[in-house]
């Protein structure tokens, strides 16, 4: 395995996939882990939340988007949390030449 990921950053991630998993989840299951393919470590976050309209999905990796926008919507934050989510790992895979899919 190689070092080359910023640790703090690295979790800064998952806290915020996590973080939106519990947020969105009411009934079901949250479940998060890890597996090694082809020499990486490939985390992911997986629930049964209320899921995201398809013409939503787009968006809110978008800073300050949110699949609810109104000014009377249910969960709170600033739709900062999926844009940085999104972005740690589109700058790694630039700057170490990595195919992201």
């Amino acid at each position: 395995m190689h070092d080359i990921c910023d640790e703090v950053r690295l979790k800064q991630v998952l806290i915020n996939l996590t973080g939106n998993a519990m947020k969105f989840t009411t009934k079901g299951f949250i479940k998060t882990g890890y597996r090694v393919e082809n020499d990486f470590i490939v985390f992911y976050v997986q629930d049964t939340g209320k899921g995201i309209a398809k013409e939503k999905q787009d968006i809110i990796f978008e800073r300050f988007r949110q699949e609810e926008e109104s000014y009377t919507r249910l969960y709170g934050g600033t739709g900062l949390g999926l844009s940085i989510s999104k972005g740690w790992p589109n700058f790694w895979a630039e700057k170490y030449g990595w195919n992201l899919n």
